[in-house]
């Protein structure tokens, strides 16, 4: 291990500590992740709120008493890396719609019956939300109208990725149930 590493392991011991030890950390990270932001092509417009959060989700990790396995500067690009493919996902743009000259069906979904339903959909969707218990609710919330992963969501509610996944498989059975009862196919 080289002193460089060395040292930087020994600044992520201390900055549990520590607050000037975390105060390093910080800035550490600030730098790395300003760096590696810069090399992924991310604009300036969005590049210090993706720094900030690239510090919290370090900081949130020393919190949970995590380990770097590897030297603090590739761990801290590694968080950054995940923080810029977050910031992709929720910025992932949907192409864009065709007109009524380029789909017959565009035009059908269009019409007043098809945006009467939609709403009658949407009512119902609602309606049957409500009737979720709160843990089912509040993933479903988090992934279809956040669009948080279920990593992200693991996190703020403190339980296992996989809990989350089945807490959205089983929310997603019973509002196709509900859905179903209510007159809706699939």
């Amino acid at each position: 291990m080289d002193l460089e590493s060395s040292r930087d392991s020994d600044l992520w011991s201390l900055a549990r500590t520590d607050c000037r030890a975390r105060d390093q950390l910080c800035a550490l990270a600030e730098q790395v992740a300003n760096a590696e932001l810069a090399n992924r092509g991310i604009d300036d417009a969005h590049r210090p709120s993706l720094v900030q959060e690239a510090i919290c989700d370090t900081l949130d990790f020393l919190a949970r008493d995590g380990q770097v396995r590897s030297n603090l500067r590739a761990f801290l690009r590694w968080r950054a890396r995940h923080v810029i493919s977050t910031h992709r996902r929720r910025n992932e743009k949907a192409p864009e719609p065709l007109t009524e000259m380029d789909s017959p069906d565009r035009a059908r979904e269009n019409c007043p019956e098809s945006l009467v339903s939609r709403k009658e959909l949407y009512a119902a969707l609602d309606d049957c939300s409500t009737g979720l218990k709160v843990m089912y609710r509040e993933v479903v919330d988090f992934r279809y109208r956040r669009g948080l992963s279920s990593k992200e969501i693991a996190a703020r509610l403190g339980i296992p990725t996989e809990t989350v996944n089945v807490r959205v498989f089983r929310a997603m059975q019973h509002l196709r149930a509900c859905l179903e009862e209510k007159g809706f196919e699939k």
